[in-house]
């Protein structure tokens, strides 16, 4: 039987395996850089950047949780944790597609999983 899920004046009746889509994307997008990854390239020309101007970007939106640190370390982690976590995540739950090359990543954010993110933007 399906749930029921409310996105704010819209309610959307989910079959259990799309119940369990929608939980692996709340917990993908519950983590900030991830969120600040999927803004920064909904904001881009085409929904696509190179890795280091989305990293340069991901460090401006989340850079004053960590004030105290230069702009340089902050660039170094994030590159970091951009490469090995963060764009990992994305990708397999489709929300992003790196390049072959991993040199450029793009959205790939389907309207419904767009709706879901908008939703909990509103609650930031």
């Amino acid at each position: 039987m399906g749930q029921s899920i409310d996105l704010g004046s819209r309610e959307v009746n989910t079959a259990p395996s799309e119940q369990a889509g929608i939980n692996r994307l709340l917990r993908v997008v519950a983590d900030k850089q991830r969120r600040a990854v999927l803004r920064t390239l909904a904001a881009a020309d085409g929904d696509v950047l190179d890795y280091e101007t989305l990293t340069g970007r991901v460090v401006d939106r989340i850079r004053d949780d960590d004030a105290a640190r230069s702009r340089s370390e902050q660039l170094g982690t994030v590159r970091i944790s951009l490469y090995h976590t963060h764009l990992p995540k994305l990708a397999d739950c489709g929300l992003i597609v790196n390049d072959s090359d991993g040199k450029q990543v793009r959205s790939a954010i389907d309207d419904r999983s767009r709706e879901l993110f908008d939703s909990l933007e509103s609650l930031e």
